[in-house]
């Protein structure tokens, strides 16, 4: 499990996911890019899982700071 703060701004590029993901956000709103579907916004409280070797972009595209855990199951 990893606790992650990304910055008003950043965003990582898209990428495929090297294991299954589940995102927990537990502040601000996390941009999420998740194959050929468009951004969509999760909030606080919000549960994102992300499937095993699919191209995904997150980031920040808010003014504050998102706070979130990361747990990463079953990888390459």
């Amino acid at each position: 499990m990893n606790h992650v703060i990304i910055p008003p701004g950043k965003v990582f590029p898209k990428h495929p996911t090297d294991a299954t993901v589940y995102t927990l956000i537990i502040r601000g709103e996390l941009s999420a890019a998740i194959e050929n579907n468009g951004h969509k916004t999760f909030n606080a409280g919000q549960l994102v899982n992300i499937p095993k070797d699919v191209l995904t972009e997150l980031g920040n595209r808010g003014d504050e700071s998102v706070e979130l855990f990361v747990v990463k199951y079953g990888y390459n």
